[in-house]
Formats: structure tokens, C-alpha cells, sequence
């Protein structure tokens, strides 16, 4: 491998130039610049990215504040931004707050003394305020869910459409009359969005809504068990629309397990479509997020703001209706 010295010589430059070259100095010709960088690439040259991060004051540590570990939603969310960072020279930290807001705040102290060069916030379980703050002064990507504020990038799918599809397929395909919905945090974006299209959905076919046959609360956790339960006594539902994969194991344990239910007349769609989605049984039928995906472009839009480069202020991926046994 050639040392910078050598750099220098077979591109006729000083070796202050190739420095400036290395620290993306606006003061080198593009030229000079075009040259160092080919000697650079046919050496293989490996520049010492700490050393040079702490010349410019950058740290190349990008911080990911998730709601739980207990998600596998998120887990998988993680792998693909994991992945992307690693390929574009960022180192990933991650946090997971549990539930308690006073967890984030040593992260965005990060933020203030140039530990970390932006942030992105997995899922809505945040107050909004703070979101507002951060985007105000730093690179910031809000992954997996929508803002009230609509300048901040976020990277999702469009979870009115999707409601309004699985609500439907409930309708048409399993006969289903009486609907309930087992939903997420009230105060989210995107579960507004999907009762919306659960409304939406009930509406055009004519049947009627009621505000008891939606109940709320978080996606990840055994907490909920008994809220979701009373709601199946009391109801009397022949379908089930359901916002995480963990909450829609604890219906079909329940339905299956207490009420004694056919597994194979239960009629039941879940959000999310992660891995344990597939394990339980029976298999649920799900609308499918590319949760791979959603990290990769979420870290994409961060390090392109990170770098001033041009991105996309909201994103809308594709999701998948996939037919199982429920």
C-alpha cells in the first residue's frame, strides 16, 4: 500500500494536497482532486477514519432509539440499517428507552457534543416535542411511523391503505360482520391512519362502528394480555384486526387455548408480518412490512442529510397482504 508521500508524488501534488483531498477541503482543485483519488483507488489506499474524523470534529456515529427489544419488528428494522451504515463507513448506536423518555436524553447530549452525527427514532413511541427539538438542530429520520410535523423525514408505509386492504379481505374473504380492532399507541400517527382505514373499510360495506371495539395500548408487551382479553369476552367478534405480531400471539393463545375456537375458523390479521408471524400456530395472515428495507432507506435519508446531499422528505414502501392460516 503507498503512503500518502508516495500519493503525492505519482499524482505531482503536495502532500498537504492529498491531506485536503482526505478531509474533503473545498481549497483542492478538482484536478488535483480527480488525480489523488484515482492513485488512492488503484492503491488500495485505507485512510484511518478515526484519526480523521477527530481532525474534523465528526464522529461517523449515527444513534437509533427504538421503543423495546422485546419487538421483532424492530430487530429486523435494525439489520438493514446496521447493514447500510456499515457499508457507508457509520458506526450505529443503539438505544432502547423501555418505555421511559428520560432514556433518551443522554443520546441527544450525544447529539450536542458532536458524539453522533444525527438520529433516528424507531417508531412513534416518542413525545413529539423532543422530535421537534432534535429536527430543529440535527440530522433526524422518524422510521416505521408518520409525523404530526410534516418537515420531518420519515420513511413508512401507508398504513391507511394497508388497514383499509386487510379490513376488507376480512370482509369479502372470511365473511367476517363484527370487526375488532386490538390497536397501538393512541397518540401515533400511523394508528390514527389505520383506524382511519378500518372506518373507511367498515363504511363502504355497510356495517356499523363502534368505538368499544377498538382498544389501545403498546405493541411489544405481555402488559396488555388482560385489556385484550376482556375485549374478546365482551365482543363477540368473528374477525380480528390486530397491530403487532406479539399482541396478535396473545389472541390466538386465548381464542385457542380458553374459548376452545377451531383453528382454522379463527380470522385474524396482523400488522407487521416479522418472523413470528409464521412460527405461531397457526400461521397469521399479515400485512407484511419490508422492514429490511424501511432501515436501509431510513439510513440512506439520514447520511444524506449528514453529507447535504439531496433525499426524499417522506417515503412510502410497499407493503404485502400475505394469506396464511388465520
Amino acid at each position: 500500500m503507498l503512503s500518502m508521500k508516495e500519493i503525492a508524488e505519482k499524482a505531482g501534488v503536495s502532500v498537504a494536497t492529498v491531506s485536503r483531498v482526505f478531509n474533503n477541503s473545498p481549497l483542492v482543485k478538482k484536478e488535483s482532486r480527480d488525480l489523488v483519488l484515482k492513485y488512492l483507488e488503484e492503491s488500495n489506499y485505507e485512510m484511518n477514519f478515526q484519526a480523521r474524523n477527530l481532525r474534523m470534529n465528526k464522529s461517523n456515529n449515527i444513534i437509533v432509539i427504538i421503543p423495546t427489544l422485546r419487538n421483532p419488528l424492530f430487530a429486523e428494522i435494525l439489520d438493514g440499517i446496521n447493514e447500510k451504515a456499515n457499508l457507508m463507513n457509520y458506526n450505529i448506536l443503539i438505544g432502547s428507552i423501555e418505555q421511559n423518555l428520560e432514556k433518551v436524553e443522554p443520546y441527544l447530549q450525544m447529539l450536542k457534543n458532536r458524539q453522533a452525527e444525527g438520529i433516528i427514532f424507531v417508531s412513534k413511541t416518542f413525545d413529539e416535542k423532543i422530535i421537534k427539538k432534535v429536527f430543529t438542530k440535527y440530522p433526524v429520520v422518524l422510521c416505521n411511523e408518520k409525523s404530526a410535523t410534516k418537515k420531518i423525514p420519515t420513511v413508512s408505509i401507508d398504513n391507511l391503505k394497508a388497514s383499509y386492504e386487510a379490513t376488507q379481505y376480512l370482509i369479502e374473504k372470511k365473511t367476517c360482520s363484527k370487526i375488532c380492532f386490538i390497536s397501538g399507541h393512541k397518540q401515533s400517527p400511523s394508528t390514527y391512519l389505520r383506524i382511519k382505514g378500518f372506518k373507511k373499510a367498515l363504511t363502504a360495506y355497510n356495517l356499523q362502528f363502534n368505538e368499544i371495539d377498538i382498544i389501545y395500548g403498546i405493541n411489544s408487551s405481555l402488559s396488555e394480555k388482560e385489556k385484550i382479553i376482556n375485549l374478546i369476552k365482551k365482543g363477540q367478534y368473528d374477525g380480528y384486526l390486530v397491530n403487532s405480531d406479539i399482541k396478535s400471539a396473545i389472541v390466538l393463545k386465548y381464542l385457542i387455548e380458553d374459548m376452545h375456537q377451531d383453528i382454522n375458523k379463527i380470522n385474524l390479521i396482523s400488522f407487521d408480518g416479522s418472523y413470528l408471524s409464521e412460527l405461531l400456530t397457526p400461521s397469521i395472515t399479515s400485512i407484511v412490512q419490508p422492514m429490511n428495507e424501511i432501515g436501509v432507506k431510513a439510513i440512506d435519508t439520514l447520511i444524506a442529510q449528514i453529507e447535504e446531499k439531496e433525499f426524499e422528505q417522506e417515503i412510502f414502501l410497499p407493503y404485502k397482504l400475505i394469506i396464511r392460516n388465520t
